[in-house]
């Protein structure tokens, strides 16, 4: 089951409220991904030719209430483009930053810039593999 849902709000602290709640079904523990929508123009000036989305940025439902989630980041998608616009950004929006290591203990900053608006798609965790009886 999946939830389609927007960023209603963005929080300090790596966090967004989603306009879905538990009416909606969704549940603490749950995943969200908040995407980047890319409107894709025809270079020979035909118009709007069709639609990209991207992962931006992995969250984890915290807080459920009727009509909202809450939920805090775990994995960014990373790319320049959110580093570059970053200064230009209005105050509904946040660049949630985060430093951690990558492979050989190296150290980097991930970036996503969160919008007011941006989608969601929100999904059960996947069920744990249950252990095979040794036979």
């Amino acid at each position: 089951m999946s939830v389609e849902a927007k960023v209603a709000e963005v929080l300090p602290q790596y966090e967004v409220v989603l306009n879905a709640g538990s009416r909606a079904g969704v549940q603490v523990g749950w995943l969200a991904t908040i995407w980047r929508t890319v409107d894709v123009e025809d270079p020979d000036g035909g118009g709007l030719i069709g639609r990209v989305r991207r992962p931006k940025i992995r969250m984890q439902v915290t807080e459920v209430q009727e009509n909202v989630a809450v939920a805090e980041s775990i994995e960014f998608y990373s790319s320049g483009l959110d580093v570059f616009l970053g200064s230009a950004r209005p105050a509904r929006e946040r660049r949630m930053v985060r430093t951690g290591p990558v492979g050989g203990g190296v150290n980097v900053e991930q970036v996503a810039v969160v919008r007011i608006g941006d989608e969601a798609t929100l999904v059960a965790p996947p069920e744990p593999e249950k252990a095979k009886p040794k036979g």
